[in-house]
């Protein structure tokens, strides 16, 4: 399977070669193994072996803030 996506659409915190097809289990995203993305292309790949619902994510970043003494 293949997902197209604007890169303008992303938010700036997001680097396009973090995007990953992700699937839901029920309960989470999971990221699907096979997931590769294509810059070049604007384009999220991925050969599943099942039927799901089906997400272009990136993983979430939590940054903090670093304290000097």
């Amino acid at each position: 399977m293949t997902v197209f996506y604007w890169p303008e659409n992303l938010p700036p915190s997001v680097n396009e070669g973090d995007l990953a097809l992700y699937f839901w289990d029920g309960g989470q995203w999971v990221v699907e193994g096979t997931s590769m993305v294509n810059p070049a292309a604007h384009a999220v790949s991925a050969m599943p072996s099942h039927a799901s619902l089906w997400a272009v994510l990136a993983p979430r970043k939590v940054l903090l803030p670093l304290v000097a003494r």
